[in-house]
């Protein structure tokens, strides 16, 4: 579906320098109005979480051979093909064109599958999800204090129901605690989460005068008595 004219377009971008070039899809001919629409958020949701996640994009791309190896260095299961590629850090660009419809047959790729690998690209990709309950645990506490606060002053001036605000106050401030403590748990399971993917730390993008000084053989050495021409 994504039409080979773009190729040599891709080319030329990789002349120039770039490593990965992404094909841009401009429009969307054939496309439901709500998978497009999800489409459109969700990207802008993964750039906002990675940094740098092209726009707009599918797996229609070209790749320098330095990114091929170094994708291949990631051994985790569960891939999203898309962010791994963009965490490789090299130097990425894209291509505009536009996705013409399906000449023929229709999409095997419901709405529902597109969500699945949504979902899987947003939780191999970021914590962020598991971080929400640490957030969320703090804006309570920090809106239970504000109503103590404000309760307090209510107190003082006998415009509050008796035993009201201090039943409220302590659900809201002890269901922000244990929002936090789910929260710090999250963070524990995070870290583990990453270490468990055995990412490279570092990758090598290019190396410069080290083949010729691993592939020469060392000169044999000639022994100090040994006699010479």
């Amino acid at each position: 579906q994504d039409p080979p004219e773009v190729i040599p377009s891709m080319i030329a971008r990789w002349r120039e320098g770039f490593d990965i070039v992404d094909g841009h899809r401009r429009h969307r001919k054939g496309e439901p109005a709500v998978k497009r629409a999800a489409s459109y958020l969700w990207c802008r949701l993964m750039n906002l979480l990675l940094g740098g996640f092209p726009k707009d994009t599918g797996d229609f791309r070209l790749m320098d051979r330095s990114v091929v190896d170094a994708f291949r260095q990631y051994r985790q299961y569960n891939r999203f093909v898309r962010a791994l590629i963009t965490s490789t850090g090299f130097r990425q660009t894209t291509v505009d064109f536009e996705r013409p419809p399906r000449r023929a047959g229709t999409t095997k790729y419901s709405f529902w599958r597109s969500f699945a690998l949504g979902v899987t690209g947003l939780m191999n990709a970021s914590v962020a999800p598991l971080r929400l309950a640490l957030w969320v645990g703090l804006s309570i506490m920090l809106l239970s204090v504000i109503a103590i606060v404000h309760f307090v002053r209510a107190g003082l001036t006998g415009r509050t129901v008796p035993g009201w605000a201090s039943l409220v106050v302590s659900v809201w401030f002890l269901g922000g605690i244990q929002c936090v403590l789910i929260g710090i748990v999250g963070e524990y399971v995070g870290r583990t989460f990453l270490e468990s993917q055995r990412r490279p730390i570092y990758l090598i993008q290019e190396t410069l005068g080290l083949d010729e000084a691993v592939t020469k053989p060392d000169a044999p050495k000639t022994p100090p008595d040994a006699p010479t021409d």
